[in-house]
């Protein structure tokens, strides 16, 4: 009598690496509301660069991880004059299907306000996203004691908000892709991220 082999399916790992805090706070909330599988990578809420992001990368990597996503701010990337290694960096990832880069360019604020406007205008700095975002969200801050709670997250999720991010953020970087825009056109790649945790 031969004997039943059972075919084992392979686990999937998910790992998501967010920037700053925000970013990790922001994951974390997410995960809770909508029931997304990944774990969040630094676990100790610790602001990580690119650089050390590829370490931790290329860790999970050789651990057959098979779905690494990294959140990152590119305002940062341009404020340390980082553009050439961050290149390279991207590039050294861009024949692995299992790693995904979403960046967005001031901050993770532009993709928060993405839920309430679609908008091309320029920010300088993250500071300036932010004073946008306040319009729709006013006590929105960047301390921890703010970004710990889980309702300004939820609040981005009302009535369809989610769904009008993702909309406008295709939209806006489908202007960024045919050229004819500055080089400091605000954009998001996070909808990328959702649509692969969905």
């Amino acid at each position: 009598m031969s004997r039943r082999t059972q075919r084992r399916e392979t686990r999937k790992t998910f790992v998501v690496l967010g920037d700053g805090i925000t970013e990790q706070f922001y994951l974390k909330h997410l995960k809770e509301i909508k029931g997304y599988k990944y774990s969040i990578r630094p676990s100790l809420f610790e602001s990580i660069n690119f650089e050390k992001a590829e370490r931790i990368i290329d860790e999970y990597l050789s651990g057959g991880c098979n779905n690494i996503v990294y959140l990152t701010d590119y305002d940062t990337i341009v404020n340390q004059g980082q553009m050439i290694k961050f290149k390279r960096f991207k590039l050294k990832y861009s024949s692995y299907p299992e790693v995904l880069i979403c960046e967005t360019m001031p901050s993770i604020e532009f993709w928060f306000l993405l839920h309430y406007v679609c908008t091309t205008r320029e920010f300088k700095n993250s500071n300036e996203a932010i004073i946008e975002l306040k319009k729709h969200i006013p006590d929105y801050s960047k301390k921890k004691i703010y970004l710990e709670q889980k309702d300004w997250v939820e609040k981005l999720f009302e009535n369809g908000k989610l769904e009008s991010a993702k909309s406008n953020s295709k939209r806006i970087l489908r202007i960024k892709e045919s050229n004819i825009c500055s080089n400091h056109l605000p954009f998001s790649e996070v909808h990328k991220a959702i649509d692969k945790f969905e």
